[in-house]
């Protein structure tokens, strides 16, 4: 404290307050026990040791204190009045993105408790990195839209004077993403769905246009198996996972499912699992207890997959969302969630396919961090600090990062 406070004098002693963030002409002095500042213009602040002075504003902090009629020796200290500022980021403290309000998940206008506390992150500079490749195996991406050009996924890789790859797998050009329905490298959305993922998971921030995403940095690879209807098969999604694992993808973003049991789809999530990728997975928007009613790929008893439920503005499941004390790991934001949308717009979606982004971004942070950790320790970890206010706990990306694990029933916390 003395350094800093030594630190505070010497600057103030060579600049005039007009140049700093304080009240020009005004400061703060400490007198020690029993002491009383003898000084025109001065006040006690209430009953304290401090006095408040005013003088003319362009005096220094060295004229003021050689000006004193005080003794010396009866100062503890003296220092600017600084002047604070709010930290309301609807104001543009944080993010000057012009639809930021409207990101309840990211800051709970009507409660603010349940949000994905992601905020203090960004004042600390966790704002992600563009190493962490985020694959959105969905409808794919609108590659124009101004909030999410930034962070695109680009291969640099080398293709090959023959065009294709060393393994033979056909893939040429897949400079942003693949279309699996087409086999094409026109991942472009003609659906809304995997766009809406995407805004959630990395909108560029600060651009003065629409929303910010949970990560400011991210390279977000588009995977098209969904089409416009919203429906894709086993093969294609096999055929993504297995790209996904090939690009060097840490997270699978994946809010789709549905009833049947796939062996088949099971094998290519282990194999993602043992290559250290997260595949992030909805839970289901039947309202049904999945620990009695399985859905698929959620249900699958497989380390690196983390199950979403929804949550809504005030911590509540809503009635659509699946659950499961079990089978389902972690509720998120995903009621009336507003992101990116197709031919540059913004909507506002429900569902747990809403929800599953809110975890693969938080995930990503995670791993910006830590990038040692493996997805069940991930797994874990977002669980377990998870807020205990429903039964599945709602993320808190604030206490994933800093290690805060929030006193809970560890019946239902573990698998």
């Amino acid at each position: 404290m003395k350094i800093a406070i030594l630190f505070a004098l010497l600057f103030w002693d060579s600049a005039t307050l007009a140049d700093v963030t304080a009240v020009p002409g005004e400061f703060i002095v400490k007198v020690k026990p029993n002491k009383i500042l003898f000084q025109s213009g001065s006040t006690q602040i209430g009953n304290s040791s401090f006095y408040f002075t005013k003088t003319s504003p362009n005096k220094t902090l060295l004229s003021f204190k050689s000006a004193l009629s005080t003794s010396k020796n009866d100062i503890d200290y003296i220092e600017p009045n600084y002047i604070y500022h709010s930290t309301d980021l609807i104001r543009g403290k944080i993010v000057n993105d012009v639809n930021f309000s409207d990101n309840w998940n990211i800051q709970n206008q009507n409660n603010k408790n349940a949000d994905i506390h992601v905020i203090d992150l960004w004042r600390e500079g966790i704002i992600g990195n563009q190493k962490i490749i985020v694959a959105i195996i969905d409808s794919g991406y609108d590659y124009q839209h101004p909030d999410l050009k930034k962070n695109l996924y680009t291969n640099t890789r080398e293709i090959p004077d023959n065009g294709i790859d060393d393994d033979g797998n056909g893939y040429i050009d897949d400079v942003h993403g693949w279309n699996f329905i087409n086999n094409t490298p026109n991942a472009n959305d003609d659906d809304g769905h995997g766009t809406h993922c995407a805004g959630t998971i990395g909108a560029e921030a600060n651009n003065n246009f629409g929303i910010a995403g949970i990560n400011w940095n991210v390279s977000i690879l588009p995977l098209k198996f969904l089409d416009s209807k919203g429906y894709g098969d086993t093969r294609n999604a096999i055929l993504a996972i297995e790209y996904a694992r090939k690009m060097g993808a840490k997270i699978i973003n994946a809010s789709w499912g549905g009833d049947p049991y796939s062996q088949a789809l099971a094998d290519a999530i282990s194999e993602a699992n043992k290559e250290n990728i997260l595949f992030v997975t909805s839970a289901g928007n039947n309202g049904m207890d999945n620990d009695k009613t399985p859905f698929y790929p959620a249900n699958l008893q497989i380390p690196n997959i983390i199950s979403v439920a929804a949550s809504d503005e005030y911590d509540r499941l809503p009635s659509y969302s699946n659950y499961g004390a079990k089978s389902v790991h972690i509720s998120a934001p995903g009621n009336n969630i507003f992101s990116t949308f197709l031919q540059d717009s913004f909507e506002s979606l429900s569902g747990t396919s809403m929800a599953a982004p809110q975890i693969s971004g938080v995930a990503a942070l995670l791993i910006s961090k830590e990038p040692t950790l493996t997805p069940f320790q991930i797994r874990e970890r977002l669980m377990k600090t998870s807020d205990p206010v429903n039964l599945q706990g709602r993320v808190n990306a604030y206490n994933a990062i800093h290690k805060i694990f929030p006193v809970r029933n560890n019946v239902w916390i573990s698998n």
